[in-house]
């Protein structure tokens, strides 16, 4: 049976048939161009694994509360409270989460609720708080289903005494008919982090000269090279490139653009349309793979490491801090190259057994949204 009968035939098991859902979907969104390609992944498995006939409202997990009066906004007008995915698992400068709930005001939430494909973002040398770990561990009692994504979460996590399943990241799921940018060359993304420069193990100086060489390299083999900042601090850094080549065949994409919500899409086109990229930032890797374009991986965080474990892709990454930097980038960009077409069928076969996963994973979903929906109407 192929995926579109095997669909058809389990419709019957999506939460509301052939009507409407309404789900309010809580995700960040502070100006990160991942976390919005991130959102679009995970509403794409949504619509085509759990139902088809879905409606997402947008919450922001950075400015909103969800107390007791916002609990009760999301109960009126939503189906299902989804949160995810994302690296919301993480500590700043307080000891919560990113996710605001409180373990007192859960008891008022009447719709069910998921999390899905969370990640565990703090930095190695930063631990997550006790208060954190334990309001995790009420939600996740409250909820139909948490989730992690498959970076190393789940086993970081679990020396904490938090223990959850693991999906594939939803970011590997972007894929679409998305629009090709008007770039007439054959051209490489390079996308740059400069935020968190200590955590990252970044020295700044010698960095930018190694990518300066990459970029020359690049320029050599007559590509275009497009800087690709994910959010605002990695403009500086990018600049700083472009100001140093000083070439029309070097440019930034126009981040104050690409950062809209329904722009998403255009960022997506640069990526899918890309000979190959080069990134530092975690969904600068897993997009770019899901839409089946090789990516040389800059590691500078433990997630990096775990995903390509995943993937089997740990020869075509180098640490931000190994010597000759430079020159085994370009080395592995040669590999990339002249093994091209091995790379793109590694990658399809990696994504046909996340699909699999995927679309299990989430009829199961449906399955368990219906028993506890089925529970409440006997119970009433």
């Amino acid at each position: 049976m192929n995926d579109i009968a095997l669909y058809k035939k389990n419709v019957h098991r999506t939460v509301f048939g052939n009507y409407g859902c309404i789900i309010t979907h809580a995700f960040a969104q502070h100006y990160n161009f991942g976390d919005y390609a991130l959102a679009y992944g995970v509403q794409n498995i949504f619509t085509k694994y759990l139902t088809p006939y879905a409606r997402f409202v947008s919450s922001d997990v950075h400015t909103t509360i969800y107390d007791k009066k916002q609990i009760e906004h999301v109960n009126a007008i939503s189906d299902i409270f989804l949160i995810g995915g994302g690296g919301l698992i993480q500590t700043w400068d307080n000891p919560f989460w990113l996710f605001n709930m409180s373990t007192d005001d859960i008891k008022y939430l009447k719709v069910p609720m998921v999390f899905y494909g969370l990640g565990y973002n703090n930095f190695a040398n930063t631990p997550l708080s006790p208060e954190a770990v334990e309001n995790i561990k009420a939600l996740s009692n409250a909820a139909i289903s948490f989730s992690v994504r498959n970076d190393g979460s789940k086993e970081r996590l679990s020396t904490l005494g938090l223990d959850f399943p693991e999906v594939p990241d939803p970011g590997f799921f972007v894929d679409g008919n998305h629009p090709r940018p008007n770039i007439k060359r054959q051209y490489v993304m390079v996308q740059l982090a400069y935020d968190s420069q200590k955590e990252r193990q970044t020295d700044t100086n010698a960095f930018i000269n190694n990518i300066l060489k990459i970029c020359e390299f690049l320029l050599k083999k007559h590509y275009h090279v497009i800087l690709a900042p994910h959010c605002y601090p990695d403009i500086d850094i990018s600049k700083q490139i472009l100001d140093t080549i000083n070439n029309k065949y070097c440019t930034m994409w126009d981040w104050f653009e690409i950062i809209k919500e329904n722009n998403t899409i255009v960022g997506l086109g640069y990526y899918k349309y890309a000979d190959f990229v080069i990134a530092m930032r975690g969904h600068a890797q897993i997009c770019p793979i899901g839409m089946n374009v090789p990516v040389v991986s800059i590691i500078n965080h433990p997630k990096h490491l775990g995903i390509l474990k995943t993937l089997n892709l740990e020869q075509y990454a180098v640490m931000v801090n190994e010597p000759h930097f430079s020159d085994r980038v370009i080395e592995i960009i040669e590999t990339i190259k002249k093994n091209k077409r091995k790379v793109k069928k590694q990658y399809a076969e990696q994504m046909k057994l996340f699909h699999k996963q995927t679309k299990e994973f989430l009829f199961a979903l449906a399955d368990s949204i219906n028993a506890e929906k089925n529970k409440d109407k006997q119970e009433k």
